[in-house]
């Protein structure tokens, strides 16, 4: 069995053996919804799925070794179970079977002790394990050295990843009038639609179900889906799409453009504007850019004439042109008014501020160009050179006492102290906190953009950096930590990388760097994602670099997400 995939989906609803335990509603109905979409065609593709419904533990747990020793290490197996979970009296997790007596848990119930030992001894690549259960995050605690230990020895330096509905303490909602169990439901919503499909490249990798279903979980109730995870090299697709269709259309619309282009019936700058256009998230699209798509599908259907199609597209820039002139011409007062403003003394690279009124200090960092990007990953390539503006950047992420000082109250879930950084808060809640402390200070504090973050975190040279000195992430650490506690870049700021993922300004697009300007990129016009970079506690070394790019929607929150602000060069001292 090589270059599979496999499924085994469990579900557990009625424990004879136990009046105690409560028959469930849904876990059946979640492992059939689960299987169509994970064997379709049209979605996941996997080679055979094994489902056991209300099966005693010793013959699923056969069939888990079974499985997980025979097959190939190019192979993905993926492990799914709906149903009671129960802690032990050392609190350990073991999932609920049709024979489980919770007095004799070791041996009527599926320890999660054994699935982990079973992935430690597998030679299999790449391994999911997804449960829905009540206290399913206890299985943090299966791992002696620590979760992190753990998973790298039990990962191989491959791909092991696992995905839980809830914390080590809550419990897995089954929600009145719904037929799946909510973390399943959005799970199986999520591949089926193609929502979770964030970059709309036409497959879900386990990260973009992940996020999609924290997100939808979230937004339904209190329990808070986890994940652990160590990556390998590249994606792991899980499913494709509906929007594969798209991309695969967008590809060809582009090829015929630049055949037009070649042959001279379009000029080459058209081509390459409406490829751009094509580029674009087809989510919240502004109306000028529908418009734009609108010409495009007409010509490539022949219902619109080349003539009349640069005709048309040329009107439409003409009007791009004025609403820009009808923008510089109302902001022509306030540049004449800062030009009549006393001269300020300059910075210097080094120089530090603080803010009075919340104690965040901030490092200046000159003007300066660098090699944006990498070859690690598709959405970080091309590499090019980017030029930014001299800025005034957060010596350290924001911490929870600064984000109380203005808003009053701490959403962390890691209260420790005040010097710990905020997490817990999204792009828009990170737009709320600055537009407050705007008002406070007068000035205009704001999110760094893409281009001015990945530039100061290079610090004027290669980004690479030894973890262990300069990052808190998944091989030392179950959480975040105090702001500085380990050593600065180049430039003098501090958890750049590792701690938390921090929000920038820019809208999402993994095509943006083919197009992008030279001189102070501030990423695509719209889009429906927002990004963050410098991974965090819970992430891998791979995902812990100045190049790697993730994203979430403008509403979405994490124990692992936070930000830090930037002062433009000119409002500084």
């Amino acid at each position: 069995m090589a270059n599979k995939r496999y499924a085994i989906l469990i579900a557990s609803s009625r424990y004879p053996e136990e009046p105690g335990l409560t028959e469930l509603r849904c876990p059946e109905n979640d492992v059939d919804a689960l299987n169509e979409v994970l064997s379709s065609p049209d979605f996941g593709q996997f080679a055979e799925t094994l489902v056991f419904k209300n099966k005693p533990s010793h013959e699923v747990l056969e069939q888990l070794e079974t499985v997980l020793a025979e097959a190939g290490k190019d192979d993905l197996v993926l492990i799914y179970f709906s149903g009671h979970g129960k802690l032990n009296p050392s609190g350990k997790l073991c999932l609920a079977t049709v024979n489980t007596k919770p007095k004799k848990l070791g041996s009527t119930s599926i320890p999660a002790s054994m699935i982990t030992s079973f992935f430690e001894h597998s030679n299999v690549q790449r391994k999911i394990l997804i449960l829905d259960c009540c206290y399913s995050g206890a299985i943090g605690e299966e791992f002696k050295g620590g979760v992190d230990e753990q998973l790298q020895i039990m990962a191989k330096g491959q791909g092991t990843f696992i995905m839980t509905a809830s914390t080590n303490i809550q419990v897995a909602v089954e929600k009145e009038g719904d037929s799946l169990a909510l973390f399943t439901k959005h799970l199986v919503d999520g591949i089926r639609s193609g929502e979770a499909d964030r970059d709309e490249d036409g497959e879900i990798d386990i990260h973009e179900l992940y996020q999609h279903v924290y997100e939808k979980v979230q937004a339904e109730g209190a329990q808070e889906p986890m994940k652990w995870d160590i990556n390998a090299r590249g994606r792991m697709i899980i499913a494709k799409s509906g929007n594969a269709l798209h991309e695969q259309r967008r590809q060809e619309m582009e090829r015929s453009l630049h055949r037009l282009a070649a042959d001279g019936l379009l000029t080459s700058r058209v081509a390459h504007e409406a490829a751009r256009v094509l580029r674009l998230p087809k989510k919240k699209l502004a109306d000028r850019e529908q418009q734009r798509i609108g010409l495009i599908e007409q010509l490539m259907g022949s219902k619109l004439g080349k003539a009349d199609f640069m005709e048309q597209w040329m009107d439409l820039r003409c009007l791009d042109c004025a609403a820009a002139a009808k923008k510089t011409d109302n902001l022509k007062p306030q540049a004449e008014a800062k030009q009549e403003s006393p001269a300020l003394s300059l910075p210097k690279r080094g120089d530090t501020m603080t803010n009075a009124g919340t104690g965040m200090q901030f490092v200046y960092i000159p003007a300066g160009c660098f090699m944006m990007g990498s070859d690690e990953d598709a959405n970080e390539k091309p590499v090019h050179e980017v030029c930014v503006d001299a800025f005034w950047m957060g010596k350290y992420p924001v911490t929870q006492e600064q984000w109380r000082k203005i808003m009053g109250e701490n959403p962390s879930y890691f209260k420790k102290g005040g010097t710990y950084p905020v997490e817990q808060v999204s792009w828009d809640d990170a737009q709320d906190f600055i537009k407050k402390l705007n008002q406070r200070s007068g000035k205009a504090y704001r999110l760094p953009t893409e281009a001015e973050w990945e530039y100061a975190c290079r610090a004027g040279g290669s980004g690479i950096y030894d973890l262990d000195v300069v990052a808190w992430y998944r091989n030392i650490s179950s959480g975040t930590h105090p702001v500085g506690e380990k050593e600065a870049n180049a430039f003098g700021l501090h958890d750049m990388l590792g701690n938390v993922w921090e929000w920038c300004a820019d809208w999402y697009d993994g095509k943006y760097y083919a197009v992008s300007p030279k001189d102070n990129p501030t990423g695509p016009e719209k889009g429906s994602y927002r990004l963050f970079r410098g991974g965090s506690w819970s992430d891998a070394p791979e995902n812990v670099r100045a190049a790697d790019r993730y994203w979430g929607t403008p509403g979405f929150r994490s124990t692992f997400l936070g930000f830090r602000l930037l002062l433009p060069g000119q409002q500084g001292k």
